[in-house]
């Protein structure tokens, strides 16, 4: 009998190819036991391939393969898993059932201390040296007290560990602040918080989010290392805080959707000039609350942001004095602005002349038609432009129409080839000239050419709309292009 051409692949080859599985599988189905299962051969190579076994899910479904067999447990597949990834490290996710990536997954929340402290133990007690990231996105009382107890001894060193993202359900008071005490920016933390990796030499990156509005996270870390941190949940409060504490922070973003009035006391200015991506976003149910950026705004000082994401409500001038706060970003040269017609993020564009990459998401309110801020991005005759640097933009819309489609057309002329004539955004039937290029003009010698620009949408019958004057603008580019989804220009 003639060997099957599988059979004849070589180890390496075979290797390289687990690996793409490995990118692909579902959470549920791990890999290594997946492939191992085949034959002999296969599993001879998926014992000695160490990368394909450098991150678990652990989950509590039941969609565990057959070939794991019924009588093997968590604790057996970790041990076989550190088994084969020799000198690499583990990845550990907990995910949370939500997640897109892992629907239908349900999430680890074992009743039993004992199985949730013998998990634990073999990851942050047996394997503590090899753990390089740590994501529990799904934690209940008994993992979580379980994580604690296991991850808080002094002596313990987590030499490999780069990144921890921990979820907090607000499952008990017991881990929360109660004590509603004036804000001490020293000492900012709870007077019982747990003290996760305490020695953490590599660990960089700390994200953490919660459905329950802690004014102080109920854990501490080493604080001075971390260079990327990410708030989802807390108050606006709690993130300033975050900024006095971390020096190192390089990349910072904070998200939330609503929360009470917490005290403030802080008296003096934050001034963190490392931080170089910088993003600040909340739930469109809090639209209406102006006072929410306040104390960001009177107590922050961010200088060497070079990337700024902006989803937050911007208030009148009367309301607030916002204006030092943006004008201090001399550096930003990426904008991204979500929902800017319903929080008004337009106020602050005349801010930064030095911007490149614009970076537009709308929403789908009717009342926040998308036309006047593509009225204020063309270049038009008689008026100053906004900014003259800008060689990328990018706007995505919840729903196209064909005048939108018009206006779109309108500025990516102005951008590309020369200003327009238009008066009135408002007025649909205006005839709007479009004044033809001049290579030698002025106009050129301070405004940068558009050299990318891409747009999506939702129309819901795009036949039945002009796409002619954006097809005219694509003469000369690199495009693609299915009109009820995207249209990308690069010239």
């Amino acid at each position: 009998m003639s060997t099957p051409p599988v059979s004849r692949v070589p180890n390496e080859v075979l290797s390289e190819i687990f690996g793409l599985v490995k990118a692909e599988a579902p959470s549920y189905s791990p890999p290594p036991f997946l492939l191992g299962s085949v034959c002999s051969h296969w599993r001879n190579v998926v014992q000695n391939t160490p990368r394909l076994w450098t991150k678990i899910y652990i989950t509590g479904s039941r969609r565990l393969p057959a070939h794991v067999g019924s009588g093997r447990n968590y604790p057996a597949i970790l041990h076989e898993y550190f088994s084969h990834i020799g000198s690499l490290g583990l990845d550990v996710i907990i995910p949370r059932p939500d997640n897109r990536q892992n629907s239908g997954v349900a999430p680890w929340k074992p009743y039993s201390p004992h199985i949730a402290h013998q998990v634990m133990s073999i990851l942050l007690d047996d394997h503590h040296h090899q753990i390089r990231s740590f994501r529990a996105g799904s934690l209940n009382r008994v993992s979580y007290e379980a994580l604690a107890s296991h991850a808080s001894l002094p002596g313990r060193s987590f030499a490999m560990l780069e990144a921890v993202d921990i979820h907090f359900p607000g499952f008990g008071t017991n881990i929360t602040d109660t004590n509603p005490h004036a804000f001490d920016p020293d000492n900012i933390i709870l007077s019982s918080p747990t003290n996760l990796f305490p020695n953490a030499p590599h660990l960089r990156i700390f994200n953490v989010s919660t459905f329950k509005h802690y004014r102080h996270i109920p854990v501490t870390m080493p604080w001075d290392q971390l260079q990327v941190v990410d708030l989802r949940g807390t108050g606006p409060e709690q993130a300033i805080a975050m900024l006095s504490i971390c020096p190192n922070i390089t990349d910072f973003t904070f998200a939330y959707q609503d929360y009470g009035r917490q005290p403030f006391d802080m008296t003096h200015m934050v001034r963190h000039s490392r931080v170089q991506r910088f993003c600040w976003r909340l739930g469109t149910r809090d639209v209406h609350r102006i006072d929410k950026d306040t104390h960001l705004f009177t107590h922050v000082d961010l200088p060497g942001v070079q990337e700024l994401a902006w989803g937050s409500w911007i208030p009148s001038d009367d309301e607030c004095n916002w204006r030092p706060f943006f004008r201090r970003m001399t550096n930003v040269r990426k904008l991204i602005c979500e929902y800017p017609g319903t929080h008004n993020v337009s106020r602050i564009w005349p801010l930064f002349n030095n911007v490149r990459e614009l970076r537009l998401y709308e929403n789908d309110f009717p009342e926040y038609s998308p036309v006047h801020r593509l009225y204020d991005l063309t270049v038009k005759a008689g008026h100053e432009a906004l900014f003259p640097q800008l060689t990328t933009l990018h706007i995505e819309l919840k729903r196209g129409t064909p005048y939108i489609v018009i206006c779109l057309a309108r500025l990516v002329h102005s951008r590309r080839n020369y200003r327009v004539h238009w008066i009135n955004p408002d007025d649909e039937t205006e005839n709007v000239e479009l004044l033809p290029n001049v290579p030698l003009s002025d106009h050129w010698t301070i405004h940068a050419r558009l050299e990318e620009f891409s747009v999506k949408f939702t129309m819901h019958h795009p036949e039945n709309v002009d796409f002619e004057p954006l097809q005219d603008l694509m003469v000369g580019t690199r495009a693609y292009h299915e009109y009820s989804k995207e249209l990308w220009l690069k010239w």
